[in-house]
């Protein structure tokens, strides 16, 4: 029920009290007719509320439970206020879109942190060794330029070092102890350098170490101990022995770029290994880059095969053949050196003949153990037994040395007589 007071104006325009209306409204038709009250069908509670001009409130349509968290909406009619109220039944909230929305998130954070997870795997893979978990190239030089960039002519030392005759560790023991060596020469860069040090694998047996400290006594120092003694692996219950080289570049003393500092140091590395092996060398700028290999393009097959006379090497201990040259293969007349190892069944002692074998042993024996014999050679005249059952005087000069992979060996010549004669 509505009740307004009604004024009209008079001739002179003044208004003048004339009555009340009353009107009275049936709000179910009024809110039907306004579509409000099909909202509960849609499961939305509603709720009218009237305030008059003078504050007192009334609930037209619905009740006051309608208007906790609901949105509402007010307009003042005539000076009075009136104020809609909507809210979902129950509550904004639904359960089992909530559920959704939490399997999804859960769903969505799981794909995002596998996702994350096979990226990192994919960025180590693409920057890391996966035989010795140190840098590979890309890593490596990726890491370093970082550094340099963040620390411009700050000391550095870049060194370049390998394992000495590495491919012999893979031969004679196998792929699996060359890994096995691998893998401790790298933890003893580590244990030498330090952790901070960044290790890079080239490839093979060849590696850089970046260090991000100048050169000092203590740097030199962790390079002997590293380059000194021999780095020891134990491979199916036999030690094996390796040693060292490395080569030396600073930064910024040598070369500011990081690429250029790596080759310096390669340089060095393969000066060190004319002068011996086991040992370290730093990049001196007066060599000629290009000339300095020049030695190293050789091996002993190449050097065997192309001396003037036959050439082997054996075990000082059991007398077993490392080492046959073509040239004593066809002095031996055989016809390979398969051929070779299986005629004389890979002892040197096969190429006597059974009636010179103790003499040839005796003659040597007392040589090497003069004591005026400071370099431990020896020089005798034989006969040798070819395949064919031919006799071939020969005079042959041998060196004893020692070798870190096969302890003491001999590196022996041997010229036919009636060749040297003519």
């Amino acid at each position: 029920m509505v009740l307004r007071p009604v004024y009209l104006p008079d001739e002179k325009g003044d208004r003048h009290f004339w009555g009340y209306i009353l009107a009275i409204i049936d709000t179910r038709i009024f809110l039907k007719d306004a579509n409000v009250s099909n909202l509960e069908d849609q499961n939305i509670l509603c709720g009218l509320i009237h305030t008059e001009g003078d504050g007192t409130a009334s609930e037209v349509y619905g009740d006051e439970n309608y208007r906790k968290d609901a949105l509402f909406i007010s307009r003042e009619i005539y000076g009075d206020h009136w104020t809609l109220y909507l809210r979902p039944e129950g509550s904004w909230v639904n359960p089992w879109i909530m559920v959704l929305i939490t399997w999804a998130g859960l769903l969505t954070a799981l794909t995002l942190a596998v996702l994350a997870r096979r990226n990192a795997r994919l960025r180590r893979m693409g920057t890391t060794d996966p035989l010795t978990g140190v840098c590979n190239r890309t890593g490596g030089d990726w890491t370093v330029r970082r550094y340099l960039e963040a620390h411009q002519n700050e000391p550095a030392l870049v060194m370049a070092v390998d394992i000495d005759n590495f491919k012999i560790i893979n031969d004679v023991y196998g792929h699996e102890a060359g890994d096995e060596a691998l893998c401790q020469f790298t933890r003893d860069m580590k244990e030498t350098f330090g952790q901070s040090a960044v290790i890079t694998r080239n490839g093979g047996d060849e590696f850089i170490i970046f260090c991000g400290y100048g050169w000092s006594r203590k740097a030199a120092e962790a390079i002997d101990r590293f380059t000194e003694p021999p780095h020891i692996i134990t491979y199916k219950g036999k030690e094996i022995r390796f040693s060292a080289s490395l080569g030396l570049a600073r930064y910024p003393k040598h070369d500011k770029d990081y690429r250029s500092l790596c080759i310096k140091a390669d340089y060095a590395l393969y000066g060190a290994k004319l002068n011996g092996k086991s040992r370290w060398k730093e990049f001196d700028p007066e060599l000629r880059l290009k000339d300095t290999r020049t030695q190293l393009g050789f091996n002993l097959t190449d050097i065997g095969n192309e001396m003037p006379g036959a050439m082997a090497v054996y075990r000082a201990d059991d007398r077993s053949i490392l080492f046959a040259s073509s040239t004593l293969v066809e002095l031996m007349e055989c016809d390979s050196l398969d051929d070779f190892m299986k005629y004389t069944k890979m002892s040197l002692d096969r190429i006597f003949p059974d009636s010179e074998k103790e003499a040839a042993r005796a003659a040597i024996d007392r040589q090497l153990e003069n004591p005026f014999n400071r370099h431990r050679f020896y020089f005798i005249t034989a006969n040798i037994l070819t395949k064919k059952g031919n006799l071939r005087p020969v005079e042959i000069r041998g060196h004893r040395s020692h070798n870190a992979n096969y302890g003491d060996v001999f590196y022996i010549f041997l010229y036919e007589k009636e060749q040297k004669e003519s």
